[in-house]
């Protein structure tokens, strides 16, 4: 089964706002949205771009090449497959945030509809709601993720700083790219679920509140 960056089902409640005169799309865009972005394959796609093809790619086409000694055709050749495999890494990465971003932006809208439009009331349960979706598997899965890949892109940065980096620009090279592209993904990350839970967070009354008189301030 091919893997695609927005389900079709999707797509139809990627438009926000329904404007006028334009039919609302059949179905709950709350849990079609949520279960999009919450798809394992993302996830497992994700990792074959990061800790797969973008290491690979990045020794080849870095860490060969600046190790000393003249390159051979086999290193030739192995630069151009990990150029590929690299440039595909990048690609999925980006199409990953892109797609994601456009599908939590669309969440977050119809996440707030209904408390914007009146036709729901925050109430305490709220609060808790905001809160709790933190722990709800698959979304703690990417919080830990995010984390854990935050921690490898700053080991990797930090090879800037390792004894012996100037004596190895090979591996000093390899380790500061990768570490830079781990600190991008685990920010993205992240930041998808931050903004998951501020649309949810309008059920918040206390949130709603608060959010109001800094506003007004």
């Amino acid at each position: 089964m091919s893997f695609r960056f927005i389900l079709p089902e999707s797509r139809p409640h990627l438009t926000t706002p329904a404007g006028e005169g334009n039919a609302r799309p059949a179905g709950d865009p709350r849990r079609q949205l949520r279960r999009d972005y919450e798809r394992l394959s993302r996830i497992l796609v994700g990792a074959l771009a990061l800790l797969v093809l973008a290491p690979f790619g990045l020794v080849a086409t870095l860490g060969v090449p600046l190790m000393p000694g003249r390159m051979m055709a086999i290193d030739i050749v192995m630069a151009v497959i990990g150029a590929v495999a690299l440039a595909a890494a990048l690609w999925l990465l980006v199409k990953l945030h892109r797609s994601g971003r456009r599908i939590l932006i669309a969440l977050s809208w119809w996440s707030r509809e209904p408390h914007l439009s009146g036709a729901a009331t925050r109430a305490a349960g709220g609060w808790v709601r905001a809160r709790t979706v933190n722990f709800e598997p698959r979304i703690f899965t990417r919080i830990v993720a995010a984390s854990l890949i935050g921690l490898l892109g700053i080991f990797g940065l930090s090879a800037i700083a390792f004894p012996g980096s100037a004596d190895n620009p090979a591996f000093a090279a390899v380790m500061i790219s990768w570490g830079a592209v781990c600190v991008l993904t685990a920010a993205g990350q992240m930041g998808g679920v931050m903004h998951l839970i501020s649309g949810i967070a309008e059920q918040d009354p206390l949130w709603v509140r608060i959010r109001g008189a800094f506003r007004r301030s």
